[in-house]
């Protein structure tokens, strides 16, 4: 099974034992969780605070009898408004840039001024003031020793002096009463003179930068000619759209000359009078005249030529006219033409300028977009710079008008209370109010020392595996050697009686966990370990074969700690023979196992071995193991601890798991969080903890009234060793 979880039982559910409580949720409220443990720490070093509460105490009692100390007091009315504070508190933020902010103007006096009233600009006056009377006063003497205490919704301040002669108290007061009123006419000043120079500073740099803008945009306007770019996006648009207007109207002009030009060229690779007559021609008036003369001519050859022969003078004559008149309209005809071309020629070229001025706006228009934004930037940099000199122009003028104005100071409202012997019950309640504070905080710091858990309830939040039994303190382990059980749990001593009881029971129900933990394959050996030494493994494997074998079972005992064995002084035994010799012979284990009692039998550690992890990883220890897993009910094997010791983890590979033990107010946290996190990544099944040594109450209140609520008959007590070796 997985290390830390419960095995399934037959019909596939966890099996738990029933007298476990739940495992803590890892979300409970911590706050109450640590509250609860400092209690507890306070409560274990008890002694500690009692021990420094009446000491401190003491030594307050003594004081106050051998050194007399007189207290007085004065009130001084501190008022916390003045005429420049509204002009003050816009410049806070930038005067206080970098260093500690000042006090905030309100009704009452703040913590902070309170503070600068205990400082050296403040004090060292006073002192110096009553250096002839008190040359040993210093002014960190008066940070110490006056009290400042602001009385609560008002703009009063209470300031207390102690000291051993009366008139002193009564003369440092009135001094403190003085430089507190000159303090509160020099403050407001301070303050006035330090936003002066603070506007002082800033104007050069805002002047020269309101400069800096107003030539930006001098030289802005001046390399793009023009005051305004909205202004001059407008003239560049409306200068677009004629552009646009007149190549379109260039276009429709080019258009109907090359039409007319291809029209013209037409007609005149027609001879004159053959087809139509282009419209470009009959717009010519001498075209027209000498076409007239022409046809005039043809009629009049035809007529000729009707009445005549061909070759007759008259009619060569008018054939001689026509000739001559042909060149003359073949020429008017050219002309027409080349002033058609020309008219294409002159419309394609404006074409080509149009369309080039069209582009270059368009370019212009584009441009002019970021000249936009450029100067939207530079005018509305200038803008935010000349309102900021303005305002700091108008609120330096606003501070010389203020500091002209007259302030009003502090005052002291009451004046030196006659000083007052201080009694030494007030000292000795002071001194032990402080010895239970210092005690309190010495409780916490050597509780947190000693790394250790306290509590079982500790040891169960911090660890993911169950708890499978918390087994009470019990002081008569440490008095007698091991009895029975019978003897144990019915002694005829009372107090022995229901000491022993609690931890019997305690392990009864270990026994019993471990046989309900998995039903599907009974556990039948088991190691017993720890994570350091002394936590109690040894003693509860001892106790444990006993109550397993007073449950009818035939339990083995093997001591497998062959490095400092413990198990036959728990049992009363000797060891000289055991296990280490056992693993180098080829003897039967019966010649070295120890009849206990009827159902114990114990196998002690023998002889220690140089090499105690070469006999327990042998082929003769496991097939010792597997023997005495067929011949016992249960098999226990104490082991030695786990923190750098390796014999645990070979041992509880070849068994049903191993058992945790952690012993309360022993076991170091570290340590043992290393062995868990060991066991983590190591293939050992951790079948849970047990929690030994716990000294949270016990009810035995519970077993006392249950024993004697009748009369009960004792069972007859048995010896812990009746056998011998066999």
């Amino acid at each position: 099974m997985d290390n830390g979880q419960l095995p399934p039982s037959v019909n596939g559910q966890a099996k738990r034992p029933l007298w476990l409580p739940s495992l803590s949720n890892p979300l409970e409220d911590n706050d109450t969780l640590n509250l609860k443990e400092m209690g507890a720490s306070l409560k274990r070093y008890a002694w500690l605070i009692l021990l420094t509460t009446a000491g401190l105490g003491v030594a307050g009692y003594l004081l106050g009898r051998a050194q007399p100390v007189y207290v007085g007091s004065l009130q001084v009315l501190a008022r916390t408004k003045t005429s420049s504070d509204d002009v003050i508190k816009k410049l806070a933020p930038a005067l206080n840039a970098g260093r500690e902010p000042s006090f905030e103007q309100v009704d009452s006096v703040s913590g902070t001024k309170i503070r600068l009233l205990s400082t050296e600009p403040v004090l060292k006056p006073v002192s110096e003031q009553l250096n002839d009377q008190y040359p040993k006063l210093k002014w960190w003497h008066l940070a110490t020793d006056v009290k400042i205490t602001p009385i609560t919704g008002t703009s009063v301040l209470k300031v207390e002096y102690s000291a051993a002669d009366k008139e002193k108290v009564k003369t440092v007061l009135t001094a403190l009463g003085q430089a507190y009123v000159a303090y509160s006419l020099e403050e407001p000043k301070a303050e006035v003179q330090q936003a002066k120079e603070f506007l002082d500073s800033q104007l050069p740099a805002l002047e020269n930068r309101v400069s800096q803008l107003q030539n930006q945009l001098q030289d802005f306007r001046q390399s793009n000619s023009f005051y305004e770019p909205a202004s001059k996006n407008s003239v560049v648009t409306e200068q677009l759209s004629t552009f646009r207007k007149q190549l379109i109207e260039n276009q429709v002009a080019l258009e109907q000359a090359v039409a007319r030009y291809q029209e013209i060229q037409t007609a005149n690779q027609l001879r004159p009078g053959e087809g139509k007559v282009a419209l470009a021609l009959t717009e010519s008036t001498r075209y027209q005249r000498l076409l007239q003369q022409l046809a005039t001519l043809d009629n009049q050859i035809a007529e000729r030529a009707a009445i005549f022969q061909p070759n007759h003078e008259e009619v060569m004559i008018l054939r001689d006219q026509r000739s001559q008149l042909l060149p003359a309209l073949e020429a008017e005809a050219s002309r027409v033409q080349a002033e058609a071309a020309s008219r294409v020629q002159d419309l394609s070229a404006r074409k080509e300028a149009l369309l080039a001025q069209e582009a270059e706006l368009t370019q212009d228009v584009k441009s002019l977009g970021g000249l936009a934004r450029r100067y939207a930037d530079i005018q509305r940099n200038l803008t935010i710079a000349t309102t900021n000199l303005n305002q700091l122009s108008a609120t330096r003028s606003t501070l010389d008008l203020n500091t002209a104005q007259r302030q009003t100071p502090w005052e002291v409202i009451a004046p030196v209370i006659e000083p007052k012997l201080t009694s030494v019950m007030q000292n000795t309640v002071l001194g032990a109010v402080a010895g239970l504070a210092l005690g309190s905080l010495l409780a916490l710091l050597a509780d947190r020392s000693k790394n250790v858990y306290y509590s079982a309830s500790q040891i169960k939040q911090a660890y993911k595996y169950p708890v499978l039994a918390t087994i009470p303190h019990n002081r008569e382990l440490g008095r007698t050697q091991p009895m029975s059980l019978s003897q144990a749990a019915f002694a005829s001593n009372r107090r022995r009686k229901f000491g022993m009881l609690p931890f019997l029971e305690a392990l009864r129900s270990l026994q019993t966990n471990l046989r309900l933990l998995n039903a599907d394959q009974p556990i039948k050996s088991v190691v017993i370990s720890s994570a350091t030494p002394e936590d109690g493994k040894s003693t509860i494997a001892a106790y444990l074969a006993q109550v397993a074998g007073s449950m009818g079972n035939r339990v083995l005992l093997v001591d497998a700690e062959m490095r400092r064995p413990q198990i036959h002084h728990r049992m009363g035994l000797q060891s000289s023979r055991g296990l280490s010799d056992l693993l180098v012979s080829n003897a039967s284990p019966r010649e070295y196992i120890i009849e206990a009692n009827d159902n114990v039998d114990v196998l002690t550690a023998g002889q220690l071995p140089p090499d105690p992890i070469g006999l327990l990883s042998s082929q003769r220890m496991q097939q010792l193991m597997d023997q005495f897993a067929r011949d016992y009910d249960v098999v226990i094997y104490d082991t030695p601890p786990l923190a750098g010791f390796a014999d645990a983890h070979l041992v509880a590979t070849k068994t049903d798991g191993l058992l945790l033990v952690s012993r309360v107010a022993k076991t170091n946290r570290d340590m043992f969080d290393q062995v868990i996190d060991g066991l983590g990544l190591l293939p050992t099944k951790v079948l849970g903890l047990v929690i030994n040594d716990s000294k949270q109450p016990m009810n035995q209140g519970l077993y006392s009234s249950y024993y004697d609520f009748q009369d009960v008959p004792k069972p007859a007590a048995v010896p812990l060793v009746t056998g011998a070796r066999r």
